[in-house]
């Protein structure tokens, strides 16, 4: 269960896990996918590893998720109780800070979580949420739960 309450967001630890390893396994390259989930309840219930579109010698330090994989996500949700509420992507040997580029293209309303892989271990999990276009992201505090 998730949810956010004053800047705080309980995340499961199972799928923690699951980006961890996602991230492990993209090293050196960034990995990113979408978080699934009930907004309404601010509930991740799972996650979806999409392909970095990012041109190769890029993907170190940034990812491109196509459109078309998105809409093939949304197209397999339960329609009634699942929707995209965030994204996720890991940062190769960096912190799990949003860069410039991360922040500009937040979608307001949206969960955005960042992993640092460092040495090919998960070292540091962030999330973010952005409420308005023009202001800045909030850091959540993270309470891992099982």
């Amino acid at each position: 269960m998730t949810e956010i309450m004053e800047n705080n967001l309980n995340l499961n630890i199972d799928i923690c896990m699951k980006m961890s390893f996602q991230g492990k396994m993209a090293y050196p390259e960034e990995c990113c996918g979408v978080l699934i989930g009930d907004m309404d309840e601010l509930k991740i219930d799972k996650i979806c590893s999409l392909e970095n579109s990012s041109e190769q010698s890029k993907r170190g330090d940034r990812f491109i998720i196509d459109p078309g994989e998105i809409i093939n996500v949304e197209k397999n949700l339960e329609k009634d109780t699942e929707s995209i509420i965030g994204i996720y992507h890991s940062h190769p040997d960096a912190e799990a800070v949003l860069s410039r580029e991360d922040e500009e293209n937040m979608i307001p309303g949206m969960l955005y979580i960042v992993l640092s892989i460092v040495d090919e271990k998960c070292r540091n999990i962030r999330a973010y949420l952005k409420t308005e276009p023009d202001k800045e992201a909030t850091s959540l505090k993270l309470n891992y739960v099982r």
